[in-house]
């Protein structure tokens, strides 16, 4: 993106708001072997989101205190490729496959944070011009 904008004429320091790639575990989804099980990305993604992240499924009471019944994996296998590849999908008539089935697995490089405006991803691009410059 840089490199485009540099050719723009009149263009001086040029500057890209600082993007730093980290390693994360990335999930592919193969859209057609989740149809052929009858399955939508949208409940593959919501599975894994609560494996993941967590999900709040019930409410525990304790001495006049409630605490939030909170299920996911263990750490250890939130970090692991093959444990989250064989994590259970359900199907529609009730059996289960491993998300390997539906999805490649793989560690990958991403960026460190995502902004958004009005829902859109957004990047912020600083530039100056030449003092003079004819635009015309």
């Amino acid at each position: 993106m840089k490199w485009h904008l540099k050719t723009i004429a009149g263009v001086v320091d040029l500057n890209l708001e600082q993007q730093i790639p980290i390693s994360q575990i990335q999930v592919k989804f193969d859209r057609d072997a989740a149809s052929r099980y009858g399955l939508s990305v949208g409940n593959i993604a919501k599975t894994i989101e609560t494996a993941l992240n967590g999900e709040a499924v019930s409410q525990v009471l304790d001495k006049q205190q409630s605490f939030d019944l909170v299920v996911w994996l263990k750490p250890e296998s939130r970090q692991n490729i093959q444990e989250i590849g064989s994590l259970a999908i359900d199907l529609p008539n009730g059996t289960k496959i491993p998300l390997s089935s539906v999805a490649k697995i793989e560690t990958g490089t991403g960026p460190n944070t995502i902004n958004r405006e009005n829902v859109a991803r957004s990047l912020v691009v600083a530039v100056d011009s030449f003092d003079n410059y004819d635009y015309d």
